[in-house]
């Protein structure tokens, strides 16, 4: 409950200093954790270079999130 609350907070305060919308914040995390454990999952498959395009793609999407939040 306390993380919680604490990251809530972080996500408030992180919104209110860059003029940023909280949904879309929350909705662009959830995609980033669905990703992150998509690629982790083909990664951990032991698939050699077959799936490392899926991990490139995630790692620029990835950048280009944590970039446009940034701005």
């Amino acid at each position: 409950m306390v993380l919680n609350r604490q990251a809530a907070e972080q996500v408030r305060d992180h919104c209110i200093r860059w003029q940023l919308d909280p949904q879309q914040i929350e909705a662009e995390l959830t995609s980033l954790v669905e990703l992150r454990r998509l690629t982790v999952q083909v990664a951990s498959a032991g698939t050699g270079h077959g799936g490392s395009w899926l991990l490139t793609i995630g790692l620029a999407v990835l950048a280009i999130s944590v970039a446009l939040t940034s701005d």
